[in-house]
């Protein structure tokens, strides 16, 4: 599909991660970033903060923010190049 039509398409926190009242600075910060101000040139970093709960089903309960370890390397290597998902 982005071969025949050059289309762009978005793939990132949904609108509900974006508008949690508990939001991660590593997801707001890319998005802004990517989105916002454009920049099309950025090396990923690995957060250090993670949450695994569904937390839009309880609205008033605060959800538990783990430290995350960094990335899970299956392989190792370098690459460079567009990222299409």
């Amino acid at each position: 599909m982005y071969k025949k039509s050059d289309l762009v398409t978005f793939i990132g926190p949904s609108f509900a991660d974006l508008g949690q009242p508990f939001p991660l600075v590593y997801t707001h910060t890319y998005f802004e970033s990517v989105l916002i101000e454009g920049d099309n040139n950025i090396e990923i970093e690995p957060s250090y903060q993670c949450m695994d709960e569904k937390w839009f089903f309880d609205l008033e309960k605060q959800p538990v923010i783990q430290k995350h370890e960094g990335w899970n390397i299956e392989k190792h290597g370098n690459a460079t190049g567009k990222i299409i998902g």
